[in-house]
């Protein structure tokens, strides 16, 4: 692990002289100075510094949440250039609106948890970004492209893409840390392009806020969850924006008001932090991950009477495979294709099914690929949050000697089609399909 030092800095020439041998460290500040664009002037890896407000006052417990958060970043590595010279860009997408928001480079970098796509899986994942940015193996991306939109990080299973700058166990340890801290801690999401009015903020309110740097106002969908869980309080600050407005409306549907609030800057002042600092609440013990998460949350919502309908399909990102009925032959590979376990296949002596434990499905699409008959066709967003929901059913056949439950009626035709194309008689094939096990024995044995 790369040691991660503390340097204290008064102005420009100071920063650069500091991080002349330096790969990582948190870097505190005297006064305000645009930190992290200086450092990627400098073509240094701007995600591995963490740049706070020096006050004297700062105390272990900041510091050590700081580091927590910086060494999750570090696991992700240094980033390669992922600029793509194969496709052309466009002058229109050079000078489009959203480049005056691109001071900074956030794209996505892979998470540990890519290896549960395929290749299939990849290529249509890449087809998400609206911008094109995202090539078909999901590492490499046309980086002039990519505007921090903030759509795949939302679409794909947690930890499939990293945020660089807002790792899901990094930021899940540094709130277990704050939540047990004596004194009440406001976490500030800052955009970058407003970094120096940030550090006035923070350093007039010394030990009481950690500044956290976001790009273009983008906030994964499990962040403000975070925060419900932990019992800490979040600022989210940035220049007006249709992103940031529409994360406000989000939050506000979340019922997470007096938890996380999306706001320009000049509406920071000490009564608004006096009164966020009161919002802290008792953490939440839950043990949670990047599987359980959405369930976790269920839970959570149940308990205090609500549900997920509350929440818009963009903000949560639980899915229901669509299923077609008749093209369904309940052979299991969906099942076993499953890294979530969220589908189960049920038969009942008159009704096959093939059920789904909501608020399992992450969207991975592994049972899309895995389907031969091409059953599966899409995923749409799930708004309910308990128990099972019926993708598909079928009739039971039945033994033309004793009457038993044989197997599906779907399954068995799919089988008796497959058998007869090979070269097998139709009749020998029936005496195979559709005869119960004992009665396969009893004229094996008459035979």
């Amino acid at each position: 692990m790369t040691d991660i030092k503390t340097i204290i800095i008064g102005d420009e020439k100071e920063l650069i002289d500091a991080t002349e041998n330096l790969s990582a460290g948190i870097i505190l500040l005297k006064r305000p100075i645009p930190a992290y664009k200086i450092l990627r002037e400098k073509s240094l890896v701007w995600q591995h510094f963490h740049v706070h407000a020096y006050s004297a006052d700062i105390d272990d417990d900041l510091l050590t949440a700081i580091r927590i958060l910086l060494q999750e970043r570090l696991k992700l590595g240094d980033p390669p250039s992922r600029i793509s010279r194969g496709k052309a860009v466009s002058r229109r997408e050079v000078f489009s609106l959203w480049r005056s928001l691109k001071e900074y480079v956030n794209g996505p970098i892979p998470g540990h948890n890519l290896h549960l796509l395929n290749s299939d899986a990849r290529r249509l994942f890449s087809k998400i970004c609206p911008y094109g940015a995202l090539l078909e193996d999901l590492v490499s991306m046309v980086e002039s492209r990519c505007n921090e939109c903030g759509i795949c990080y939302s679409f794909l299973p947690v930890q499939v893409l990293e945020n660089p700058l807002l790792p899901f166990d990094g930021i899940k340890s540094l709130l277990a840390l704050l939540s047990s801290r004596t004194i009440s801690t406001v976490v500030l999401y800052y955009a970058l392009s407003i970094e120096e009015k940030a550090y006035n903020v923070i350093s007039k309110w010394s030990n009481n806020v950690l500044g956290i740097p976001v790009t273009n106002s983008m906030v994964p969908w499990w962040l403000p969850l975070l925060h419900k869980l932990y019992g800490v309080p979040a600022i989210l600050l940035g220049p007006p924006n249709p992103y940031l407005s529409y994360i406000q409306e989000d939050i506000k549907n979340l019922y997470l008001n007096n938890v996380f609030h999306a706001i320009p800057s000049e509406e920071v002042d000490d009564e608004f932090i006096n009164e966020t600092l009161k919002t802290k609440k008792k953490a939440n013990q839950t043990s949670i991950d990047s599987k359980n998460l959405v369930p976790q949350l269920s839970m959570l919502l149940q308990a205090e009477g609500k549900g997920l309908s509350s929440y818009k399909p963009d903000s949560i990102r639980s899915f229901v495979p669509i299923v077609e009925n008749q093209k369904c032959i309940f052979c299991g590979a969906c099942v076993k294709s499953c890294p979530y376990e969220a589908l189960e296949l049920e038969s009942e002596p008159k009704l096959p099914r093939l059920l789904l434990k909501l608020n399992y499905c992450q969207g991975c699409y592994n049972c899309m690929y895995a389907c031969p008959t091409q059953a599966i066709s899409r995923f749409e967003p799930l708004l309910t949050y308990n128990g099972y929901k019926n993708l598909a059913h079928d009739e039971m056949v039945n033994c033309i000697y004793c009457g038993s439950p044989v197997g599906s009626r779907r399954r068995i035709e799919y089988i008796e089609k497959k058998m007869i194309e090979s070269g097998m008689d139709s009749e020998k094939v029936v005496q195979i399909t559709r005869v119960c096990p004992v009665c396969r024995t009893k004229n094996l044995v008459k035979s």
